[in-house]
């Protein structure tokens, strides 16, 4: 079983460009299945809003259990992580990092958004 990249991960996933989605989770109460439906419902929202001219490269949905953070590229690929409430300053920066990894990524997949 693998380990959370930090402290405070419970699950992550990506929605490539051609809808496939890759996920991993971290806890028992974040089965794959809804981490998936989740990437895809984040890559919906970011289409909607784009659709609505209200782009946007990141969000952060709160609820009862933690926190939402999805992060889209200019691509259409979609990161999302779920996350514990009360991060630390350590974890928030970790998670800072990741984005921008996963900002300058080549991922197969991936292809530039199709036109509104």
């Amino acid at each position: 079983e693998q380990q959370p990249q930090f402290p405070g991960l419970r699950a992550r996933g990506v929605h490539l460009a051609d809808q496939q989605t890759l996920v991993q989770s971290f806890a028992d109460d974040c089965p794959l299945d809804a981490v998936e439906n989740l990437c895809r419902g984040a890559a919906d929202t970011f289409r909607v809003l784009r659709l609505h001219q209200l782009p946007c490269g990141d969000l952060r949905w709160t609820y009862s259990g933690g926190i939402v953070q999805a992060v889209r590229r200019p691509d259409g690929v979609v990161l999302i992580c779920l996350l514990e409430p009360g991060l630390t300053a350590e974890s928030w920066d970790t998670l800072r990092r990741l984005h921008q990894a996963f900002a300058s990524l080549d991922m197969p997949g991936s292809a530039p958004p199709p036109p509104v």
